[in-house]
């Protein structure tokens, strides 16, 4: 099982390396956002890539979310419709084009699913609201694995994030 809540299990440069070609240029500057969000978060950045993986198609995206906004994990705003663009949260890119406050939000949801607080009023994450202590949500995830059936309907999400990670830490799969 790999901890969400943990140092870096491998350093960026192996994460780059390991980044198959298939992988856009924006997944490739979404990987450094990551791990400056997963670093100052507490969370191993291989965790927030793995998951950036598979809810992007390795930066490729043909859903409802684009480039463009930011997203680096599908998160959605906070009283969605349904699975419509405007259903999910527009952080935007920095004059660059890496998505900085888009992998804040997304180590801030992922902290909180894991049992770390955030401050729902200095996150940029629009559903912290939702997932504070006491609640339902709160420290349900220590494990990637864990997050199937919560961070995704499926249940099978965490083994398919987890199965990501490892691709990206170059071990075989």
């Amino acid at each position: 099982m790999i901890a969400i809540v943990n140092g870096p299990s491998v350093s960026l440069a192996t994460l780059q390396v390991n980044t198959p070609t298939r992988a856009s240029d924006w997944f490739r500057r979404a990987l450094v956002a990551l791990w400056d969000a997963s670093i100052a978060a507490g969370l191993d950045p291989a965790v927030l890539a793995g998951q950036c993986a598979h809810e992007t198609g390795w930066g490729n995206f043909g859903g409802a979310v684009t480039p463009e906004m930011g997203n680096t994990c599908g998160l959605k705003i906070r009283n969605p419709k349904g699975d419509r663009k405007e259903d999910h949260a527009n952080f935007g890119l920095d004059q660059h084009g890496y998505p900085i406050k888009g992998a804040m939000a997304h180590a801030d949801h992922l902290r909180l699913y894991a049992g770390l607080p955030v401050d729902p009023r200095v996150t940029d994450d629009p559903r912290a609201v939702y997932i504070q202590p006491g609640t339902r949500y709160f420290g349900a995830a220590r494990y990637v694995v864990d997050l199937g059936g919560l961070w995704a309907p499926a249940k099978s999400y965490g083994v398919s994030v987890e199965t990501k990670i490892e691709e990206l830490r170059g071990r075989v799969i």
